[in-house]
């Protein structure tokens, strides 16, 4: 897979390498929360307020994330709704972690989520932004550290060690970045 400057976020153009037609755009990414990694997006064809669900592309299909679009073979890489079943009901839309309650096991609060990373070829969960609230500096939980990804909280190891954990440096380019309302900004890394 190629990957010069990755991007998977809503509205990217997905092509087919075969006939070079523009099947539709990014519209969701879907996140395993027991593997915590990203394994897939839905291609939506049509304008903002009508237009039609094409399905879903698994990243393994994904020939390159490019700077502007994301490549595929072909058409036939994107799965119906009726093939993907109820495999899509076990995963977590990835913009829905952006504000979720970061808790560790020993049951202290931590803040919420404001941003989430990625790593580019394992797509991989490697850090969480997390915010302890308004005007206070945001702390980096790295991805090794959470424990738990729940439909209400996501539980990390104890606060000592998601602190331990955090300060691993992590790499410069991203697959993804979930920000609430393009805030535009970077985690460090």
């Amino acid at each position: 897979m190629n990957s010069h400057g990755l991007r998977l976020t809503k509205g990217t153009t997905v092509v087919s390498l075969v006939d070079g037609a523009a099947i539709g755009a990014v519209e969701r990414v879907y996140l395993d929360p027991t593997r915590k990694e990203i394994v897939g997006f839905t291609v939506h064809k049509g304008g903002f307020f009508g237009g039609t669900m094409v399905g879903l592309v698994e990243v393994g299909d994904v020939h390159a994330f490019g700077p502007d679009a994301v490549t595929i073979e072909d058409a036939a890489a994107i799965r119906s709704e009726f093939a993907v079943g109820a495999r899509r009901d076990d995963l977590i839309e990835l913009s829905s972690l952006v504000g979720r309650k970061v808790v560790t096991e020993d049951g202290v609060a931590l803040g919420s989520v404001a941003g989430v990373r990625f790593g580019e070829e394992s797509f991989r969960l490697l850090a969480l932004d997390v915010s302890p609230g308004p005007l206070q500096e945001h702390h980096e939980v790295a991805g090794a550290a959470v424990a738990t990804i729940g439909d209400d909280l996501i539980v990390v190891a104890e606060e000592r060690a998601a602190a331990e954990t955090g300060a691993r440096p992590v790499p410069d380019r991203l697959v993804y970045v979930v920000e609430p309302e393009g805030a535009g900004r970077r985690l460090a890394g």
